[in-house]
């Protein structure tokens, strides 16, 4: 790397951006050589399956807990449903606590090295779990897992937005929530298999799925030190793409709101984020949205035991798989779709509307087949994700409240885990437990159309301001709607 391209200063957006089209046209005139579809589609070989299978590992290690509880965890270990849902939310304590803090050390570390640190730390937690002789030291271990895992899921979103103007983050952020659905789908395969290990070498079949699923991470985490380019402009990112190309990687991000270059923190865009209401709202619904994913995600194998479909306990571990593909499509086809038509609102509340579907069905049927079908419309709410993440990362400006917006955010939705953990205690058919979704996911549907409203009189004000003749701090952007 040039040493002019490397001590370049961080950009002044307030400065530069003055018309975004004739900012584009500019830039395309002044790198006719690249060919930014090529560009992306290489970016997405390179970044994507590495992010994806980082996040495969991450959601496997923090679901397990349930399917372990189905192989006798809870038996061996004597616990309640009580204990078992603090078990659950301990977790989610200790990734609120780190969560932002981690989301800042991002920047200031390397994501080929803070990545790879924090997924060999938690494989290693996920592997001692099974030593665990107590509720005790479950507690500690799950309460430890989630100070580290906090990194993983926010900074992914927050690393791709450094690579990816905001029209095209639906789909990326589409293939992240594909391979949460994804895990939940192989934890099911893995734990049909591992059932048959119980007894093995001395260890029960529980013991297996903390010891197999925690080695993948450890793995991953050494391919990602070698392989995940850090960001644009960066030493490393230069083995895969050429300085020209970089320099137009730059650019296009500076375009588009964003100093892809800027890794120092910013005390007054973390201030600005504190007080927007906006990001507190986008907090609140990502919350509501994400009570299902955690309520699927840690009782989806005790809810299909209940249903009496079979008696196998492998069986039982088995049918979680069709649940979480079905949902892996749906994201798939919602993600692509919201970027083909530049629409976060809609599809939001198109895939809220059918997972209300499913859960009014589980409030009403208690036919095995039906409740199971019903559990395949309620995984629309993983469909719903990209789609708000995507329009949250669309309406911020500046890196480190873009950093504190996607935290802020995650930490909405890792509430829910606590509150899932704590909810589905009803057994054989949760109606209250499912009564609480239901009605979370109404009103995060208003409290989009909310959302929506607000941007929109947020929009009138800076074209009345710019109709007036005053200089806007951010030039021509405008919130998304």
């Amino acid at each position: 790397m040039s040493e002019k391209f490397a001590e370049e200063p961080h950009i002044n957006m307030a400065e530069t951006i003055v018309s975004d089209k004739d900012s584009e046209s500019a830039l395309y005139a002044k790198y006719s050589n690249v060919d930014e579809k090529k560009l992306l589609r290489k970016m997405d070989l390179i970044i994507l399956p590495i992010l994806g299978f980082c996040q495969v590992f991450n959601f496997l290690d923090r679901i397990n807990i349930s399917n372990a509880r189905i192989a006798g965890l809870s038996t061996d270990l004597a616990l309640n449903a009580y204990q078992f849902g603090w078990v659950l939310s301990i977790f989610f304590f200790g990734y609120i606590i780190c969560e932002i803090p981690s989301n800042i050390i991002l920047k200031k570390v390397r994501p080929s090295r803070w990545i790879p640190i924090i997924m060999c730390t938690w494989g290693t937690i996920v592997m001692c779990m099974a030593a665990c002789t107590s509720y005790a030291g479950l507690l500690v271990c799950r309460f430890i897992l989630g100070c580290v895992e906090s990194g993983m899921f926010c900074g992914i979103f927050h690393y791709l937005s450094f690579w990816y103007k905001r029209n095209e983050m639906g789909k990326r952020t589409g293939v992240i929530i594909c391979a949460v659905t994804l895990a939940g789908a192989i934890g099911g395969l893995l734990a049909t298999g591992i059932q048959y290990m119980n007894g093995a070498l001395g260890h029960s079949a529980w013991q297996w799925i903390f010891i197999i699923e925690g080695i993948p991470s450890v793995c991953m985490g050494l391919i990602v030190f070698f392989f995940l380019p850090d960001f644009p402009g960066s030493k490393n990112s230069l083995k895969y793409f050429t300085e020209e190309e970089m320099e137009f990687l730059v650019e296009r991000m500076r375009i588009d709101h964003t100093d892809s270059k800027d890794q120092k923190i910013h005390w007054k865009q973390l201030f600005e984020g504190i007080f927007d209401y906006k990001l507190w709202l986008y907090t609140l619904i990502f919350f509501c949205q994400s009570l299902p994913v955690y309520s699927f995600s840690f009782f989806l194998p005790t809810i299909i035991a209940n249903m009496h479909i079979t008696t196998s306990v492998a069986a039982t571990q088995a049918l979680t798989v069709p649940v979480y593909f079905f949902g892996l499509i749906l994201v798939v086809i919602v993600a692509w779709s919201s970027d083909r038509y530049k629409d976060r609102l809609y599809h939001n509340i198109a895939s809220e509307i059918i997972c209300i579907v499913g859960f009014i069905i589980l409030l009403a049927s208690k036919t095995p087949g039906v409740l199971y079908f019903a559990t395949m419309l309620g995984t629309l709410c993983f469909a719903s994700s990209p789609a708000l993440i995507s329009w949250n990362n669309d309406n911020v400006i500046g890196t480190t409240k873009s950093a504190f917006a996607t935290g802020l955010m995650i930490m909405g939705g890792n509430l829910s885990g606590v509150a899932a953990g704590q909810i589905y205690k009803d057994a054989p058919y949760y109606f209250n437990s499912h009564l609480i979704n239901f009605c979370l996911q109404v009103v995060s549907v208003i409290l989009v159309l909310i959302l929506r409203f607000a941007l929109k009189r947020e929009n009138r004000k800076l074209d009345e301001r710019a109709a007036a003749g005053e200089a806007l701090p951010n030039g021509s952007f405008r919130y998304k709607l």
